[in-house]
């Protein structure tokens, strides 16, 4: 399968984000699926280099961060464009609001399918991906989302992100894949502890 990720940022960019959507990219390209990430572009080294090689192709959009913060976005949105109308994907998935409605403007150029994962924290009546403090605007942009992008699915990393998905008003399918940690590499093992301690001090 043809997988195409958008994602405002990539590592070597460091963060939960990025590294959730790298571990995905990787994880589907060694399951032999054919993975390319948009991202932004950063600059040349070792550090830029160990992330646009192997497996994944990257593709790098100019501005995309600049588009996702600030909604400077004239260069990136036209990027996004000629790559989504162009793409032999068998998947688009598009990470978190502002690439998202970046999209939304798009969707008529993305005739795949197209599935999106919303990990802001959304907090009705305070902020919606905290882009503005202002509650009225960002709903109206969320409410723009919800009437434009149309997803054929949605990927939730959990049961909140899925609430919060409804309480905007999208009404696609929605499947929960539940993100976190492994809590039983903590286990209450005496004897594991003890070894770490004189190991490491």
């Amino acid at each position: 399968m043809r997988i195409l990720l958008i994602a405002e940022k990539y590592p070597p960019v460091v963060g939960g984000g990025e590294t959730h959507v790298h571990q995905l990219a990787e994880g589907l390209a060694e399951r032999g699926n054919e993975v390319t990430v948009l991202t932004e572009a950063v600059p040349s080294g070792p550090e830029r280099d160990r992330y646009r090689t192997g497996k994944v192709t990257v593709r790098e959009i100019t501005g995309l961060v600049a588009a996702c913060q600030r909604l400077d976005c004239k260069d990136a949105v036209e990027a996004l464009h000629a790559e989504v109308a162009n793409t032999e994907a068998d998947v688009v998935h598009v990470f978190n609001y502002v690439p998202a409605l970046l999209l939304s403007w798009l969707r008529p150029a993305v005739t795949t399918k197209l599935a999106v994962s919303l990990f802001e924290t959304f907090v009705p009546g305070v902020r919606v991906f905290d882009l503005w403090s202002n509650w009225e605007l960002e709903r109206a942009l969320q409410r723009g989302l919800v009437a434009g992008l149309h997803p054929d699915l949605h990927i939730c990393g959990s049961q909140a992100y899925q609430r919060w998905l409804r309480e905007a008003g999208f009404t696609e399918p929605a499947q929960v894949v539940e993100f976190g940690t492994d809590l039983s590499v903590f286990t209450d093992d005496v004897a594991t502890r003890a070894h770490w301690r004189e190991t490491h001090g």
